[in-house]
C-alpha cells in the first residue's frame, strides 16, 4: 500500500504558507518603509516606526519579533534587512541611527541588535529619567550567522560570514570569515582564504 502523506503534507504546509504570507502582506506589509516580494512579517510583539524599516526579497521574520525605530522619520530607512535573511521568534531590532543587516543572515530566537544605549554616568539621576542617549550605527555583512541570544551592542560591524556564538556579547567589531563568542566576544577561528581552512585565532 502505496503512502502519500509526506507529499500532502508538503503540498499543504507549501499553501499555508503563501497564504500566510499574502496575509501578512495585507495586514503590515504597507505600512513598511520598503517590503520586497515574498517577504513575512509573521505576528510581531511590537511594530514601531514601520515606516523606517525596509525589508528586501523574500525576508522571513517569524512570530513574536519586536522591531522598534526610535524617533522615526518617514523621509529615512533606520533599519534595513537584506534579501533572503531569516530571523527568528523573540528578535529584538531596536535604532535610531542606523541598523544595517546583509542579505542571506540568520538570527537564531533572542538576539538583540541595538545602536544606542542610555547615558547613565550621572548617578544622581535614575536611567529612567535620562532622556540623551548614545548612538553608533550598526553594520550586519552578508551571510552572517547569529546564535541563540546574541547581543550586538552600538558602534558594532561584523564582517561577512562570520559566525557568534550562542549567549555572546558582541561589543567590538568581528571581521569576516570569523567564529566568535563569549562575554565579551572574542575571535575564536577564522577562515584562512589559502587553505581553505579554519584556524584558531
Amino acid at each position: 500500500m502505496q503512502r502519500h502523506m509526506p507529499l500532502n503534507r508538503s503540498f499543504y504546509r507549501k499553501v499555508a504558507d503563501r497564504l500566510s504570507r499574502m496575509l501578512a502582506y495585507m495586514l503590515r506589509g504597507h505600512t513598511f518603509g520598503e517590503f520586497g516580494s515574498k517577504s513575512y512579517v509573521g505576528k510581531p510583539f511590537m511594530l514601531r516606526g514601520q515606516s523606517a524599516i525596509a525589508l528586501g526579497s523574500n525576508v522571513s521574520i517569524w512570530k513574536m519579533a519586536r522591531l522598534e525605530v526610535v524617533r522615526a522619520r518617514a523621509d529615512k530607512i533606520v533599519i534595513r534587512i537584506g534579501d533572503d535573511t531569516v530571523i527568528q521568534p523573540f528578535v529584538h531590532i531596536s535604532a535610531v541611527q542606523s541598523v544595517e543587516i546583509g542579505r542571506e543572515c540568520l538570527f537564531a530566537s533572542g538576539v538583540y541588535i541595538s545602536d544606542h544605549d542610555h547615558v547613565w554616568q550621572d548617578p544622581n539621576i535614575s536611567t529612567l529619567k535620562k532622556h540623551e542617549l548614545e548612538i553608533e550605527p550598526v553594520s550586519i555583512g552578508d551571510g552572517v550567522w547569529l546564535g541563540e541570544r546574541v547581543i550586538v551592542l552600538k558602534g558594532v560591524s561584523i564582517g561577512e560570514g562570520s559566525v557568534v556564538g550562542a549567549g555572546s556579547v558582541v561589543s567590538k567589531n568581528i571581521p569576516k570569515r570569523c567564529v566568535a563568542g563569549g562575554v565579551p566576544a572574542r575571535i575564536l577561528k577564522q577562515w584562512n582564504e589559502i587553505t581553505g581552512e579554519w584556524e584558531k585565532a
